[in-house]
């Protein structure tokens, strides 16, 4: 029916009230990470991933790992290794180069954002992953996304 305002309209009101007040409390502790703060993990992750994309191009397993935490040792063993390095090559090309692009807030996660240039593409996105909460900067997440390594 045109212009209902009876019982069910402020059922789906509230539904939808509801819905969002649930979107937007799951958003807390999330967004983009700015200024002086954004700086600072700029300048913590930036060696940190270069260090992990010239071990990738070295096979150099130990300098790979120098920066994991024990749970990102223990998810990423030699043949992990050696499995990713095979794919990155035989798809993307060595690496090149990159520049640091975003930092993200994400619960008690901060995610920086490279963007990374490889012989066979040159957009490719690398997400390395710190909890913030702690001090010696260990690398808790690494990916590697593009359409070349989607596809």
């Amino acid at each position: 029916m045109i212009g209902n305002t009876g019982p069910l309209k402020e059922k789906r009101i509230s539904a939808i009230s509801l819905i969002l007040l649930l979107v937007l409390s799951g958003c807390a502790g999330q967004g983009i990470v700015e200024d002086t703060e954004k700086e600072q993990w700029i300048n913590t992750a930036t060696p940190i991933a270069e260090n992990i994309l010239q071990s990738i191009n070295n096979d150099d397993y130990q300098s790979f790992i120098a920066d994991f935490s024990e749970q990102m040792k223990n998810s990423m063993p030699p043949q992990s290794f050696t499995e990713l390095r095979e794919k990155l090559l035989s798809v993307i090309g060595a690496y090149i180069s990159s520049t640091p692009a975003q930092v993200e807030r994400q619960g008690e996660y901060i995610v920086v954002y490279f963007n990374a240039k490889f012989e066979k593409e040159e957009n490719v996105t690398v997400r390395v992953v710190f909890r913030e909460d702690d001090p010696t900067h260990r690398v808790e997440g690494l990916w590697f996304d593009s359409p070349k390594l989607r596809g």
